[in-house]
């Protein structure tokens, strides 16, 4: 029982019965207390959890294997030639890869690195061997295919590089986009990678700006080969005919 039932004046009974409640409320106090630390102790490590978690998982895409294309310009005109670079970065053993470039043609036109070869190609980085070039053509106008293997004892490769090079030419206006789709990247045991993707693209405008600069210039010129022009009549008068009156008239 929480109080003594012995007989008593009503003073005494509320003194007693104070006396045993007090420690339940003491331990009922201190128990909310130890609670209420644990869960502030549970919420700090369950926040101090995610924050590693999230931390953990942005290094870890920061990390990730990545296909990427990448040009030095933003913008070129209609006629002008950009080139295009296609890279791997952050990979780890990459033995060999296969990938699609996909483009709009109406807006560019593709340079062939080898006219020797039957179909339009590209120009192959030097960061794998291509031991087995496997695939390196446009077969359809809009569409890049490359694949490259390499084989024993070439050593995988590791890091950021370069795979292959490509030389556009703008042939209309627009947002040219280029587009990675099929991609596989494959390391010496011939584990897929996953591999994180980044498009590129570029505006090709109307015309290009030093073109106006080099028109303005040639007014400047013409002034100076009027002048030349006027110095003309200078030579017609210093051979003047009144000399030859002088001569005729010693004749007679």
């Amino acid at each position: 029982m929480p109080f003594s039932l012995q007989r008593g004046n009503g003073a005494e009974r509320r003194f007693r019965l104070s006396v045993r409640i007090l420690p339940v409320h003491a331990i009922h106090i201190f128990s909310s207390q130890r609670a209420g630390q644990l869960r502030g102790w549970q919420i700090a490590c369950s926040i101090a959890l995610l924050l590693w978690m999230g931390t953990s998982h942005s290094a870890a895409q920061v990390n990730q294997p990545t296909l990427a294309c990448r040009l030095a310009v933003d913008s070129i005109p209609v006629g002008g030639q950009v080139e295009l670079l296609i890279e791997a970065q952050n990979v780890q053993n990459l033995y060999s890869y296969a990938l699609s470039l996909l483009y709009d043609p109406a807006l560019v036109d593709f340079v062939d690195a080898d006219l020797d070869r039957e179909q339009a190609n590209a120009q192959l980085g030097d960061f794998l061997t291509p031991d087995f070039l496997v695939l390196n053509d446009v077969y359809t106008p809009g569409e890049l295919l490359l694949s490259v293997m390499q084989s024993n004892p070439t050593p995988a490769r590791s890091g950021d590089g370069l795979l292959a090079r490509v030389a556009l030419i703008g042939r209309s206006e627009g947002t040219a986009t280029f587009t990675f789709a099929d991609v596989a990247f494959y390391d010496v045991q011939s584990e897929e990678m996953e591999v994180q993707i980044q498009n590129c693209l570029v505006q090709i405008d109307q015309g290009a700006p030093t073109q106006t600069d080099a028109a303005t210039a040639t007014p400047t010129a013409t002034p100076t080969a009027t002048s030349t022009a006027t110095s003309t009549p200078t030579s017609v008068q210093a051979t003047s005919t009144p000399v030859q009156p002088t001569v005729t008239s010693v004749a007679p």
